[in-house]
């Protein structure tokens, strides 16, 4: 049995991602346009295997038709025939139907599935109504996703994989990192790498302690500088929390310190992104507030312009937590600079519980 997937490549091809792995065909087409050649040439390279492209006018149906057709020709032995219609111009979804009419009525026992992609990022049989079964591990990495909106980008990360994967060593360290995060709401650490380690009072004394951290006899622990420095800590437990929060949504992806190079901008760096499907979330999180709303500012804007227009922000700053005067104002000064798609979280609970709305719809 061999089968062939068709679909268009538009300016944000999640559909004929999801879709190649979700049905994992022997031959894929993909059609697109001028204007989304690179992002066409990109998905290419990330699918892998026999995969085909196709230009076309977005604009001429029946010119669309007659390519498709065309190419359609001369793949043989095709039993299963799967069209992805998300995504490009109206003209193209007509036109890349029409197209593949002429294989279905050449071969009267051809399997055939059309297939879209909703705006809550599910894969549904247009036939049917019903969702496509898709394992859970058919999803989009995040560095894809900042390629198809940055194509001459080089996107590296510290560490990437789903929830089920982050680290055992990682998960140790999750309550030292609540504990430091309390400490810091609190007015009871503040954060200063310029000592080989720090210390802080922990809320509640710890049973026990990951290896390398040290219990003081004055209630103090001390913090292994390599943790402190560039926030390493806070965005470990944001990883923690946003990976335990979404563990049971399949395909989820997460990307901790994305850095992306070679872009105008210069280099820019995510502290945590997480994508689901055409969902995307990403997690900046800071120690301290003066200057924060100024930065996250300009991150929303990379965010925006790199991740989709789609894509949400939470602002992950421990020493706006609360419901205290002081915490409320320094919160609603930051939320006036994320826009609208973006959050700041009030608790530590608070970023799980949104990151799981953001992802989980």
């Amino acid at each position: 049995m061999t089968s062939l997937l068709v679909g268009m490549v538009g300016m944000a091809p999640a559909s004929i991602v999801l879709s190649a792995r979700a049905f994992q065909p022997q031959r894929i087409l993909l059609v697109h346009s001028e204007v989304t050649e690179t992002i066409a040439r990109i998905v290419q390279e990330q699918l892998g295997g026999d995969v085909r492209v196709l230009c076309v006018d977005a604009n001429r149906l029946e010119a669309i038709s007659v390519a498709v057709a065309e190419a359609l020709e001369s793949l043989q032995e095709i039993t299963h025939l799967i069209v992805d219609i998300t995504g490009g111009t109206k003209a193209m979804s007509i036109g890349l139907w029409e197209g593949t009419r002429g294989l279905l009525s050449d071969h009267g026992d051809l399997r055939r599935t059309t297939v879209y992609l909703t705006r809550e990022g599910a894969l549904l049989q247009a036939e049917s109504g019903q969702p496509v079964a898709v394992a859970d591990n058919v999803a989009i990495a995040p560095e894809e996703v900042i390629r198809w909106n940055r194509p001459a980008a080089q996107v590296t990360t510290n560490w990437s994989g789903t929830p089920d994967e982050v680290g055992e060593a990682a998960r140790r360290r999750r309550r030292v990192w609540q504990q430091l995060a309390k400490a810091l709401t609190a007015g009871r650490w503040r954060p200063n790498v310029t000592r080989p380690q720090r210390r802080f009072i922990p809320w509640v004394m710890l049973a026990s302690l990951p290896e390398g951290f040290l219990a003081l006899e004055n209630g103090t622990i001390e913090v292994p500088l390599e943790h402190l420095q560039h926030n390493v800590w806070l965005e470990e437990l944001a990883l923690l929390e946003v990976a335990d929060a979404v563990k049971k949504l399949p395909g989820v992806r997460l990307a901790l310190g994305a850095t992306v190079r070679g872009v105008d901008a210069g280099n820019v760096e995510f502290d945590l992104v997480a994508t689901r499907g055409t969902r995307i979330l990403v997690v900046e999180a800071k120690t301290v507030t003066t200057g924060a709303g100024a930065d996250l500012s300009k991150k929303a804007a990379h965010v925006t312009s790199m991740l989709g227009p789609t894509a949400k922000l939470l602002a992950f700053v421990p020493k706006v937590f609360g419901s205290k005067p002081p915490a409320e104002q320094a919160r609603n000064d930051i939320q006036g600079n994320l826009g609208r798609n973006g959050h700041v979280c009030r608790t530590i609970a608070d970023l799980g519980e949104q990151a799981r709305a953001i992802l989980g719809g």
